[in-house]
């Protein structure tokens, strides 16, 4: 981010950081909706549960 922020202004940084974790809030809130809608509750659950030990996984194995 520092270099982003010396090569360009660092407002520019700023509002193309903020606006792609908005982009990325909204398509998430919008998957897990469509998501909940389409699958029971505890499928959701063990689909999270699992996607919560493979990358906790992944992180322990990268180290």
């Amino acid at each position: 981010m520092m270099l982003a922020a010396n090569r360009h202004g660092a407002l520019a940084v700023f509002c193309g950081a903020a606006a792609a974790l908005v982009l990325v809030t909204g398509a998430s809130a919008l998957l897990g909706d469509s998501l909940y809608h389409l699958l029971p509750p505890a499928t959701l659950r063990r689909i999270a549960g699992a996607a919560f030990i493979v990358l906790g996984g992944i992180l322990l194995v990268r180290r």
